[in-house]
């Protein structure tokens, strides 16, 4: 009797604990066979509001498997992601930024056209900068062995300068542009190119894809002052085909073709333009205290090496003033040779030679306030230089051959 009591109580424990597990695994189906809780249509409605609630967080204990999300519509963050990351200009290479420039710019900007940029990304290195990464490209035609690049805003008195060594034709290149977090608006509107000058690479190649792409960027852009292009009724000089042509779409273009003979580069004044960046002040201001011999030395010859930069400056703008003043063939013959070019030559040698005399000077010196004048004959030197290659590279375009000695 007693086992049979002890079995009894064994098989009522499974039973309850069946019931359970069941409640437990489906509260909803066991209510409704014992006759209570919401009908199952219902719970069904409530269900699914139950489960985006839920899935708003997300559950640390069910990561979602690789192929729930493989299959899945990308969400909006994943595609303005993967539109920029398409859209991003790719450059291989960056420039080198060389600082805030301070001087005024004298002259034209460039058409945007041919330096187009867009800014790449944006990125913080400290709480108080902002880098800004430019994507530029040279459109202009030009081969340049060393381009500076120089940015600025129209609601910023200050532009940035930037150095690119043997920019090619068309090539992409990285800028960073860093600058205090604060002064994003200002430095951002209204960017653009302003001035872009540096050394070529010479080719009659490279000069013929400037000219044209130059010319061909000018006539589209009517508003540009340069435009060849202007309102019904102006007038063209074009030489010989080109005129027979233009003169077939007169009627479409409005311009009066007037034919003339192609004049020689050496039957026209040449203008040449030194920057205002590479011309010296006319006061030297020395710091140092002439306590010593040595540093009266040092002293008598930086004043000797920043007057003979003088005097090659001068010499460079009388050679500008000759050639502006008559055409390039008259000029060349009347102050080259033993003229303005000659003592030109004559002045930068001098120049030089003082220039290593200093520069041997400041790099034996044992004392720091002369060695600190080497800083100042690399700016003295490097001004001076520039207003050589200025004149040189641009006295070329008319006469390929012409060369300054040093």
């Amino acid at each position: 009797m007693k086992k049979a009591l002890i079995a009894l109580a064994v098989v009522l424990l499974l039973a309850g604990a069946g019931g359970a597990i069941y409640v437990i695994k489906d509260p909803v189906a066991a209510g409704e066979l014992l006759g209570f809780g919401a009908p199952a249509e219902e719970t069904a409605a409530t269900a699914p509001a139950q489960t985006e609630e839920a899935s708003e967080g997300f559950d640390r204990r069910r990561a979602p498997e690789p192929e729930e999300t493989a299959d899945r519509p990308p969400t909006r963050e994943e595609l303005a992601r993967l539109e920029q990351a398409a859209q991003a200009v790719r450059f291989s290479r960056k420039g080198r930024s060389v600082g805030p420039e301070t001087s005024a710019q004298s002259h034209m900007a460039p058409l945007p056209q041919l330096y187009p940029f867009s800014i790449a990304r944006r990125t913080y290195p400290t709480a108080d900068t902002i880098n800004v990464e430019i994507a530029i490209q040279n459109a202009s035609g030009i081969h340049w062995k060393t381009a500076y690049v120089t940015l600025q805003s129209t609601d910023f008195p200050q532009g940035h300068r930037f150095e690119i060594a043997d920019w090619k034709i068309d090539e992409i290149v990285g800028l960073d542009y860093t600058f205090p977090r604060g002064e994003t608006q200002e430095r951002l509107r209204g960017l653009r190119v302003v001035n872009v000058m540096g050394e070529r690479r010479e080719s009659a190649l490279a000069e013929r894809v400037s000219q044209t792409r130059r010319q061909r960027l000018e006539v589209a852009d009517t508003s540009s002052p340069r435009s060849y292009r202007r309102r019904e009724g102006d007038v063209l000089a074009a030489p010989g085909m080109l005129a027979i042509l233009a003169n077939t779409q007169s009627a479409v273009t409005g311009l009066e073709i007037r034919p003339e003979g192609r004049r020689s580069p050496g039957a026209v004044p040449l203008n040449v333009t030194i920057s205002e960046e590479h011309k010296l002040s006319e006061d030297l201001m020395l710091g140092l205290r002439e306590t010593s011999e040595e540093r009266k030395k040092a002293v008598e010859l930086a004043r000797e090496f920043h007057s003979a930069g003088l005097q090659v400056q001068e010499d460079v703008a009388e050679m500008c003033e000759a050639l502006a003043a008559a055409p390039f063939s008259e000029a060349m013959e009347e102050h080259g040779g033993s003229g303005a070019l000659a003592r030109l030559e004559e002045h930068l040698q001098e120049f030089n030679r003082l220039g290593v005399e200093l520069a041997t000077l400041t790099a034996v010196s044992r004392d720091r306030e002369v060695s600190a004048l080497a800083e100042m004959a690399r700016t003295t030197s490097r001004k001076v230089v520039g207003q050589v290659e200025t004149l040189e590279q641009q006295v070329r375009r008319a006469d390929p051959a012409f060369r300054i000695s040093r």
